[in-house]
């Protein structure tokens, strides 16, 4: 079974992750759902896995960090990803880091005193699954939804595809490279099915939810 988490699905599963397991437990979850991370990676990511660069807004320039002119210019985080690509292959991606991911990789950084080849998650990736398999089935117990004890994953990867093409209606291009799928083949379930946000936010436009 396959768990397609809305928004607030998502919110209320890291609220329950954050208060009910440890710090750096949330690593994996914030990876797979907003970078688009498998488990794996998530549990080889360090802080020397991740670089800046300064973004010029206005020119839609990509600028080196040491600039001195900074009008109009936000320095953004990308980490560099070594996995799998669908086709089986290893492949190195560029993942671009939502800045409140960012914060919260800081936080455990320094909370944790890591050095740049140190895990933030310092656990094998059966772990990482096990971690998500729990925080599905405490969820199920939590809401008394059996749907979450399919957790896995695979559905935070799907929540972050989704999201992007749909929700965020990403070029499908980007997204393909940013989460490490080889075609549009391997992505063709989640540009096809609409999630309840997208189809929700097209009977408000029909103007069918007054």
């Amino acid at each position: 079974a396959q768990v397609w988490l809305t928004q607030d699905e998502y919110a209320r599963l890291l609220s329950h992750v954050e208060s009910s397991m440890q710090m750096v437990t949330i690593v994996p979850f914030l990876l797979g759902a907003e970078c688009g991370l498998r488990h794996a990676e998530s549990a080889s990511v360090t802080p020397g896995d991740i670089t800046e660069s300064m973004i010029d807004f206005e020119n839609n320039d990509l600028l080196a960090v040491n600039s001195e002119d900074v009008d109009a210019r936000t320095v953004v985080h990308w980490l560099e990803v070594h996995g799998k690509d669908t086709s089986g292959g290893q492949k190195r991606r560029d993942v671009l880091v939502p800045e409140d991911v960012h914060r919260d990789l800081e936080l455990l950084k320094h909370k944790r005193e890591l050095a740049d080849d140190d895990a933030f998650v310092p656990v094998t990736p059966r772990t990482v699954r096990r971690w998500i398999d729990d925080a599905g089935e405490r969820m199920a117990a939590e809401t008394g939804n059996d749907d979450w004890t399919y957790l896995s994953s695979h559905d935070l990867r799907r929540y972050f595809a989704t999201t992007m093409l749909q929700v965020k209606g990403m070029n499908p291009e980007v997204v393909k490279a940013v989460g490490g799928w080889n075609s549009y083949e391997a992505m063709k379930a989640y540009l096809q099915d609409p999630v309840e946000e997208v189809i929700t936010a097209e009977y408000a436009r029909a103007g069918m939810l007054e």
